[in-house]
């Protein structure tokens, strides 16, 4: 099956939980932000800055790469862990 990749950006999560979550989940680092597991692929971008009028919040990409079913079902599962209604 062919792999497809779907990006998520991920404002004020520190980047601590991020790698916590893909270590628990089985994701090994390879290098400077990228995580592999056994038929997946997570990269986490460098951090940059969000302005809301005077608030500034710390914003990242993730790139998700898998088989589309797994891909659907990891993003899905790692919006659930990081739920947040903030406040």
């Amino acid at each position: 099956m062919p792999q497809v990749e779907q990006t998520l950006e991920m404002r004020g999560m520190p980047r601590a939980l991020i790698v916590d979550y893909l270590l628990s989940i089985g994701g090994l680092p390879v290098g400077q932000g990228k995580f592999l597991g056994s038929d997946w692929e997570v990269i986490i971008g460098d951090e940059h800055s969000i302005n809301l009028g005077s608030i500034r919040i710390p914003a990242r990409e993730l790139i998700f790469r898998a088989e589309e079913e797994l891909c659907r079902s990891m993003v899905t599962a790692f919006r659930l862990e990081f739920l947040s209604a903030g406040g």
